[in-house]
C-alpha cells in the first residue's frame, strides 16, 4: 500500500515532475505528460501519452510498478492520519523557553511536558485513536492540553 504523499515522493525520485490536484495527480517529464491518476478512486489511471511510451523500458516499467500498487491502495489507505500536538494550555511555551508539549518516552511508556520534538526516544505526535487511547488508560479527559495539528504548531 501506497499513500499519496510516499507514492509522489517515490516517483519524483525517479527524475519525473509531479502536480497534484484536487482528484488527480498528474506525472510529466520534461513538462510532457507522462500519466494521470484518479485520486479518489481504485484503478483509475492513463498511460495512454507518447511520453509513456516513450520512456526507456527500465524507467517505464519502475514508474509503471509504482502507479499499480497506488492504484490498488484502497482510497481510505491513501492519505496519512492527522497527527496532533499536545501543548499544554497554561504553560507558555514562548516564555522562559518552557516546552508544554506531552511527551511519551518510547523506552519506559512514561509522559512528561518536554520539548516538541519527535524523535525515536520521544513520540510528541499522536493520532486521535492515540489520545483517546492516553484519555482511557490514564482516566483522564486532557483539559489542560490543546490538540494543535502538527502543520498548525507555531
Amino acid at each position: 500500500m501506497l499513500t499519496t504523499k510516499r507514492f509522489i515522493k517515490e516517483v519524483q525520485n525517479l527524475g519525473f515532475e509531479v502536480a497534484e490536484y484536487m482528484n488527480v495527480i498528474l506525472i510529466r517529464l520534461k513538462s510532457r505528460e507522462v500519466a494521470l491518476i484518479g485520486k479518489l478512486q481504485i484503478f483509475c489511471v492513463n498511460t495512454e501519452y507518447p511520453s509513456f511510451n516513450n520512456l526507456p523500458e527500465e524507467l517505464k516499467e519502475k514508474l509503471y510498478n509504482l502507479i499499480d500498487e497506488y492504484t490498488r491502495t484502497p482510497i481510505e489507505d491513501r492519505e496519512e492520519e492527522q497527527k496532533y500536538y499536545l501543548e499544554h494550555k497554561w504553560l507558555d511555551d514562548n516564555l522562559y523557553n518552557v516546552w508544554n508539549c506531552l511527551n511519551l518516552r518510547v523506552e519506559t511508556n512514561g509522559y512528561s511536558i518536554g520539548s516538541p520534538l519527535n524523535s525515536e526516544e520521544f513520540k510528541t505526535q499522536f493520532t486521535q485513536a492515540e489520545i483517546d487511547e492516553i484519555k482511557e488508560k490514564l482516566n483522564t479527559n486532557l483539559e489542560d492540553f490543546e490538540q494543535v495539528p502538527i502543520e498548525d504548531r507555531k
